[in-house]
Protein backbone atom coordinates (compact mmCIF):
# COMPACT_ATOMS: atom_id res chain seq x y z
CA UNK A 1 0.00 0.00 0.00
CA UNK A 2 2.88 2.41 0.77
CA UNK A 3 4.23 1.88 -2.77
CA UNK A 4 0.76 2.52 -4.20
CA UNK A 5 0.44 5.74 -2.18
CA UNK A 6 3.91 6.89 -3.23
CA UNK A 7 3.06 6.27 -6.89
CA UNK A 8 -0.25 8.08 -6.47
CA UNK A 9 1.46 11.14 -4.99
CA UNK A 10 4.26 11.12 -7.55
CA UNK A 11 2.00 10.91 -10.62
CA UNK A 12 -1.14 12.74 -9.63
CA UNK A 13 -0.03 16.38 -9.28
CA UNK A 14 -0.57 18.54 -12.35
CA UNK A 15 -1.48 22.08 -13.34
CA UNK A 16 -4.97 23.33 -12.48
CA UNK A 17 -7.43 24.65 -15.03
CA UNK A 18 -9.47 27.77 -14.31
CA UNK A 19 -13.26 27.57 -14.59
CA UNK A 20 -16.06 30.11 -14.96
CA UNK A 21 -19.84 29.83 -14.72
CA UNK A 22 -23.07 31.85 -14.62
CA UNK A 23 -23.71 34.48 -11.97
CA UNK A 24 -25.28 33.47 -8.64
CA UNK A 25 -24.73 34.47 -5.02
CA UNK A 26 -21.34 34.24 -3.37
CA UNK A 27 -21.63 32.29 -0.14
CA UNK A 28 -19.31 30.56 2.30
CA UNK A 29 -21.03 27.83 4.33
CA UNK A 30 -19.22 26.80 7.51
CA UNK A 31 -21.02 23.47 7.90
CA UNK A 32 -21.71 22.17 11.39
CA UNK A 33 -19.98 18.78 11.46
CA UNK A 34 -19.16 18.78 15.16
CA UNK A 35 -15.51 18.37 16.16
CA UNK A 36 -14.39 18.34 12.53
CA UNK A 37 -14.11 20.69 9.56
CA UNK A 38 -16.06 21.22 6.35
CA UNK A 39 -16.70 24.44 4.41
CA UNK A 40 -18.61 24.92 1.15
CA UNK A 41 -17.79 27.92 -1.06
CA UNK A 42 -20.16 28.85 -3.89
CA UNK A 43 -20.10 31.46 -6.65
CA UNK A 44 -21.73 31.69 -10.08
CA UNK A 45 -22.84 28.06 -9.93
CA UNK A 46 -19.33 26.85 -9.14
CA UNK A 47 -18.48 25.13 -5.87
CA UNK A 48 -15.46 24.32 -3.73
CA UNK A 49 -15.37 22.10 -0.65
CA UNK A 50 -12.68 22.75 1.94
CA UNK A 51 -12.23 19.53 3.96
CA UNK A 52 -14.76 16.79 4.54
CA UNK A 53 -15.33 16.08 8.22
CA UNK A 54 -15.10 12.66 9.86
CA UNK A 55 -16.00 9.36 8.17
CA UNK A 56 -19.50 9.31 9.62
CA UNK A 57 -20.20 12.86 8.40
CA UNK A 58 -20.53 11.60 4.81
CA UNK A 59 -24.33 11.53 4.63
CA UNK A 60 -24.59 14.89 6.42
CA UNK A 61 -22.20 16.52 3.94
CA UNK A 62 -23.67 14.89 0.83
CA UNK A 63 -27.19 15.90 1.88
CA UNK A 64 -26.00 19.47 2.47
CA UNK A 65 -24.48 19.53 -1.01
CA UNK A 66 -27.72 18.20 -2.51
CA UNK A 67 -29.80 20.74 -0.59
CA UNK A 68 -27.65 23.53 -2.02
CA UNK A 69 -27.78 22.32 -5.62
CA UNK A 70 -24.18 21.13 -5.85
CA UNK A 71 -23.88 18.74 -8.79
CA UNK A 72 -20.15 19.28 -9.49
CA UNK A 73 -17.25 20.39 -7.34
CA UNK A 74 -14.72 22.51 -9.21
CA UNK A 75 -12.30 22.17 -6.31
CA UNK A 76 -11.88 20.12 -3.19
CA UNK A 77 -9.17 21.28 -0.79
CA UNK A 78 -8.02 18.47 1.50
CA UNK A 79 -6.04 20.65 3.87
CA UNK A 80 -4.10 17.84 5.55
CA UNK A 81 -4.47 14.07 6.09
CA UNK A 82 -6.18 13.98 9.48
CA UNK A 83 -9.43 12.04 9.83
CA UNK A 84 -11.51 15.00 11.04
CA UNK A 85 -10.68 16.85 7.81
CA UNK A 86 -10.65 14.14 5.11
CA UNK A 87 -12.80 11.41 6.68
CA UNK A 88 -15.73 11.71 4.25
CA UNK A 89 -13.91 12.91 1.15
CA UNK A 90 -13.82 9.44 -0.39
CA UNK A 91 -17.62 9.26 -0.23
CA UNK A 92 -17.98 12.81 -1.56
CA UNK A 93 -15.62 12.19 -4.50
CA UNK A 94 -17.36 8.92 -5.31
CA UNK A 95 -20.75 10.70 -5.28
CA UNK A 96 -20.11 14.16 -6.72
CA UNK A 97 -18.10 14.76 -9.94
CA UNK A 98 -14.93 16.57 -8.87
CA UNK A 99 -12.61 18.47 -11.24
CA UNK A 100 -9.63 19.27 -9.00
CA UNK A 101 -8.28 18.24 -5.61
CA UNK A 102 -5.77 20.53 -3.93
CA UNK A 103 -3.78 18.70 -1.28
CA UNK A 104 -0.29 18.79 0.23
CA UNK A 105 2.28 16.37 -1.19
CA UNK A 106 2.28 14.22 1.93
CA UNK A 107 0.74 10.86 2.77
CA UNK A 108 -0.52 9.03 5.83
CA UNK A 109 -0.77 5.33 6.64
CA UNK A 110 -4.43 5.57 7.62
CA UNK A 111 -7.63 4.11 6.26
CA UNK A 112 -9.00 7.62 5.69
CA UNK A 113 -6.09 8.70 3.54
CA UNK A 114 -5.97 5.43 1.60
CA UNK A 115 -9.73 5.57 0.95
CA UNK A 116 -9.46 9.18 -0.27
CA UNK A 117 -6.48 8.35 -2.49
CA UNK A 118 -8.35 5.44 -4.07
CA UNK A 119 -11.39 7.63 -4.69
CA UNK A 120 -9.26 10.32 -6.35
CA UNK A 121 -7.44 7.73 -8.46
CA UNK A 122 -10.78 6.34 -9.62
CA UNK A 123 -12.12 9.77 -10.51
CA UNK A 124 -11.13 12.18 -13.28
CA UNK A 125 -9.97 14.81 -10.81
CA UNK A 126 -6.63 16.55 -11.29
CA UNK A 127 -4.51 16.64 -8.13
CA UNK A 128 -2.81 19.97 -7.48
CA UNK A 129 0.09 20.57 -5.13
CA UNK A 130 -0.38 23.84 -3.21
CA UNK A 131 2.32 26.31 -4.27
CA UNK A 132 2.40 29.52 -2.25
CA UNK A 133 1.34 32.46 -4.43
CA UNK A 134 -0.64 30.37 -6.93
CA UNK A 135 -4.07 31.88 -7.63
CA UNK A 136 -7.25 30.19 -8.92
CA UNK A 137 -10.75 31.34 -9.82
CA UNK A 138 -14.12 30.09 -8.60
CA UNK A 139 -16.85 32.18 -10.21
CA UNK A 140 -16.40 35.71 -8.84
CA UNK A 141 -14.12 34.43 -6.08
CA UNK A 142 -10.37 34.20 -6.48
CA UNK A 143 -8.23 32.34 -4.00
CA UNK A 144 -4.50 32.34 -3.41
CA UNK A 145 -2.41 29.66 -1.72
CA UNK A 146 -0.67 31.19 1.32
CA UNK A 147 0.66 28.00 2.95
CA UNK A 148 2.34 25.67 3.62
CA UNK A 149 5.67 27.18 2.62
CA UNK A 150 7.42 23.90 3.54
CA UNK A 151 6.38 20.45 4.72
CA UNK A 152 6.77 19.36 8.33
CA UNK A 153 8.04 15.83 8.84
CA UNK A 154 6.50 15.32 12.26
CA UNK A 155 3.28 17.37 12.35
CA UNK A 156 0.64 17.21 9.62
CA UNK A 157 -1.15 20.20 11.15
CA UNK A 158 1.71 22.33 9.85
CA UNK A 159 1.23 20.84 6.37
CA UNK A 160 -2.23 22.38 6.14
CA UNK A 161 -3.20 24.07 2.88
CA UNK A 162 -3.97 27.70 3.75
CA UNK A 163 -5.74 30.09 1.37
CA UNK A 164 -6.96 33.65 1.06
CA UNK A 165 -10.36 33.87 -0.67
CA UNK A 166 -11.41 37.21 -2.23
CA UNK A 167 -14.59 38.61 -3.80
CA UNK A 168 -14.25 42.31 -4.52
CA UNK A 169 -13.37 43.90 -1.19
CA UNK A 170 -14.55 40.86 0.81
CA UNK A 171 -11.72 38.66 2.07
CA UNK A 172 -11.56 35.34 3.92
CA UNK A 173 -8.56 33.39 5.29
CA UNK A 174 -8.58 29.62 5.93
CA UNK A 175 -5.68 27.75 7.54
CA UNK A 176 -6.90 24.21 8.28
CA UNK A 177 -5.16 23.05 11.45
CA UNK A 178 -2.02 25.14 10.89
CA UNK A 179 -0.20 25.78 14.14
CA UNK A 180 2.05 28.66 15.13
CA UNK A 181 5.02 27.32 13.12
CA UNK A 182 3.13 27.47 9.81
CA UNK A 183 1.46 30.74 10.77
CA UNK A 184 4.93 32.21 11.34
CA UNK A 185 6.05 31.06 7.88
CA UNK A 186 2.97 32.71 6.37
CA UNK A 187 3.61 36.00 8.19
CA UNK A 188 7.32 35.93 7.29
CA UNK A 189 6.54 35.33 3.61
CA UNK A 190 5.24 38.89 3.34
CA UNK A 191 2.14 37.80 1.42
CA UNK A 192 -0.96 39.93 2.05
CA UNK A 193 -3.20 37.98 4.43
CA UNK A 194 -5.42 40.83 5.64
CA UNK A 195 -9.03 39.66 5.73
CA UNK A 196 -12.52 40.40 6.99
CA UNK A 197 -13.17 36.79 8.09
CA UNK A 198 -10.68 34.41 9.67
CA UNK A 199 -11.57 30.74 9.91
CA UNK A 200 -9.82 30.10 13.23
CA UNK A 201 -7.15 27.43 12.92
CA UNK A 202 -7.27 24.01 14.59
CA UNK A 203 -10.78 24.40 16.04
CA UNK A 204 -9.58 27.16 18.37
CA UNK A 205 -6.62 25.28 19.84
CA UNK A 206 -4.15 27.36 21.83
CA UNK A 207 -1.45 26.04 19.45
CA UNK A 208 -2.85 28.20 16.64
CA UNK A 209 -3.94 31.82 16.06
CA UNK A 210 -0.78 33.44 17.34
CA UNK A 211 -0.90 37.13 18.19
CA UNK A 212 1.42 37.99 15.29
CA UNK A 213 -0.74 36.07 12.82
CA UNK A 214 -3.99 37.52 14.15
CA UNK A 215 -2.63 41.07 13.95
CA UNK A 216 -1.52 40.47 10.36
CA UNK A 217 -4.95 39.19 9.33
CA UNK A 218 -6.79 41.82 11.43
CA UNK A 219 -10.24 40.27 10.89
CA UNK A 220 -13.62 41.73 11.81
CA UNK A 221 -15.13 38.25 12.14
CA UNK A 222 -13.90 34.86 13.32
CA UNK A 223 -15.54 31.49 12.65
CA UNK A 224 -14.69 28.42 14.74
CA UNK A 225 -15.66 24.91 13.62
CA UNK A 226 -15.91 22.96 16.85
CA UNK A 227 -17.97 20.25 18.55
CA UNK A 228 -20.12 20.87 21.59
CA UNK A 229 -18.50 19.72 24.86
CA UNK A 230 -15.57 18.19 22.98
CA UNK A 231 -12.88 16.33 24.91
CA UNK A 232 -10.07 18.63 23.65
CA UNK A 233 -11.34 21.72 25.41
CA UNK A 234 -11.67 23.58 22.10
CA UNK A 235 -11.91 26.46 21.65
CA UNK A 236 -9.27 27.49 24.17
CA UNK A 237 -10.22 30.25 26.60
CA UNK A 238 -6.93 31.90 25.62
CA UNK A 239 -8.07 32.16 22.00
CA UNK A 240 -11.55 33.42 22.91
CA UNK A 241 -10.05 36.06 25.22
CA UNK A 242 -7.64 37.11 22.46
CA UNK A 243 -10.47 37.53 19.95
CA UNK A 244 -12.65 39.37 22.44
CA UNK A 245 -9.83 41.73 23.37
CA UNK A 246 -9.65 42.81 19.71
CA UNK A 247 -13.46 43.13 19.49
CA UNK A 248 -13.67 40.46 16.79
CA UNK A 249 -17.18 39.06 16.28
CA UNK A 250 -17.11 35.30 16.93
CA UNK A 251 -19.31 32.66 15.29
CA UNK A 252 -19.12 29.04 16.46
CA UNK A 253 -20.70 25.94 14.96
CA UNK A 254 -21.22 24.38 18.41
CA UNK A 255 -23.43 27.28 19.51
CA UNK A 256 -24.62 28.82 16.22
CA UNK A 257 -24.98 25.68 14.08
CA UNK A 258 -24.06 26.03 10.42
CA UNK A 259 -22.83 29.58 9.76
CA UNK A 260 -23.24 31.08 6.29
CA UNK A 261 -21.41 34.21 5.13
CA UNK A 262 -22.99 36.02 2.18
CA UNK A 263 -20.50 38.11 0.20
CA UNK A 264 -21.61 40.94 -2.09
CA UNK A 265 -18.08 42.04 -2.93
CA UNK A 266 -18.76 45.16 -0.88
CA UNK A 267 -19.66 43.63 2.46
CA UNK A 268 -20.38 40.39 4.29
CA UNK A 269 -23.49 39.38 6.20
CA UNK A 270 -24.01 36.24 8.27
CA UNK A 271 -26.90 33.86 8.81
CA UNK A 272 -26.83 31.14 11.41
CA UNK A 273 -28.89 28.84 13.57
CA UNK A 274 -29.22 26.09 10.99
CA UNK A 275 -27.55 22.74 11.48
CA UNK A 276 -26.55 20.04 9.04
CA UNK A 277 -26.29 17.59 11.92
CA UNK A 278 -29.01 15.49 13.44
CA UNK A 279 -27.40 14.08 16.53
CA UNK A 280 -29.43 11.71 18.66
CA UNK A 281 -29.52 12.71 22.30
CA UNK A 282 -29.05 9.74 24.57
CA UNK A 283 -29.99 9.65 28.23
CA UNK A 284 -30.14 7.02 30.91
CA UNK A 285 -33.88 6.51 30.47
CA UNK A 286 -33.30 5.24 26.93
CA UNK A 287 -31.08 2.40 28.03
CA UNK A 288 -32.85 -0.97 28.12
CA UNK A 289 -29.82 -3.27 28.25
CA UNK A 290 -26.10 -3.25 27.76
CA UNK A 291 -25.04 -3.37 24.11
CA UNK A 292 -21.79 -3.84 22.20
CA UNK A 293 -20.32 -0.86 20.36
CA UNK A 294 -17.28 -0.05 18.24
CA UNK A 295 -15.33 2.89 19.68
CA UNK A 296 -12.98 5.11 17.67
CA UNK A 297 -10.37 6.45 20.08
CA UNK A 298 -9.24 9.10 17.58
CA UNK A 299 -12.58 10.65 16.62
CA UNK A 300 -14.17 9.86 20.02
CA UNK A 301 -17.23 8.43 18.22
CA UNK A 302 -19.05 5.19 18.98
CA UNK A 303 -20.92 3.03 16.48
CA UNK A 304 -23.21 0.04 16.26
CA UNK A 305 -21.27 -3.10 15.41
CA UNK A 306 -23.09 -3.20 12.04
CA UNK A 307 -22.13 0.37 11.11
CA UNK A 308 -19.96 0.71 7.99
CA UNK A 309 -18.04 3.59 9.57
CA UNK A 310 -17.41 1.61 12.72
CA UNK A 311 -16.05 -1.24 10.62
CA UNK A 312 -13.77 1.20 8.75
CA UNK A 313 -12.09 2.32 11.99
CA UNK A 314 -8.38 1.54 11.86
CA UNK A 315 -7.26 -1.28 14.20
CA UNK A 316 -5.02 1.15 16.12
CA UNK A 317 -8.03 3.27 17.07
CA UNK A 318 -10.72 0.57 17.38
CA UNK A 319 -12.04 -0.62 20.75
CA UNK A 320 -14.92 -3.08 21.25
CA UNK A 321 -17.02 -2.04 24.24
CA UNK A 322 -20.03 -3.67 25.87
CA UNK A 323 -22.06 -1.43 28.14
CA UNK A 324 -24.34 1.58 28.03
CA UNK A 325 -24.32 4.44 25.53
CA UNK A 326 -24.93 7.08 28.19
CA UNK A 327 -21.76 5.86 29.94
CA UNK A 328 -19.82 6.45 26.72
CA UNK A 329 -21.30 9.94 26.43
CA UNK A 330 -20.21 10.69 29.98
CA UNK A 331 -16.69 9.58 29.01
CA UNK A 332 -16.58 12.10 26.16
CA UNK A 333 -17.65 9.89 23.24
CA UNK A 334 -20.40 11.00 20.86
CA UNK A 335 -22.76 8.75 18.88
CA UNK A 336 -22.24 8.17 15.17
CA UNK A 337 -24.62 10.40 13.23
CA UNK A 338 -25.30 7.68 10.64
CA UNK A 339 -26.06 4.53 12.64
CA UNK A 340 -27.34 6.52 15.68
CA UNK A 341 -26.44 3.91 18.33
Amino acid sequence: MKRVMALFLALAFMAAPIYAANKTEEKVHFIDVGQADCTLVESNGSYMLIDGGEEDDAETIKQYLRDNGVDTLTYIIATHPHADHIGSLDDVINSVPTKNVIMPRVSASTYCFENMARAIAGSKAAVIEPIVGSTYSLGDFKFTIIGPKRYAADNHNNNSVAIKLVNGSDRFVFTGDAEIEEETDIVDSGIDISADVLKIGHHGSRNSTSTAFLEKVAPKYAVISVGKDNSYGHPSDTIIDKLNSKKIQIYRTDTNGTVTAVSTGKGITFTMGGSARQDKEIGGADQKAAETYILNKHSMKFHKTTCIYGKKTSPANKVIYTGYSNTLVSLGYSPCKVCQP
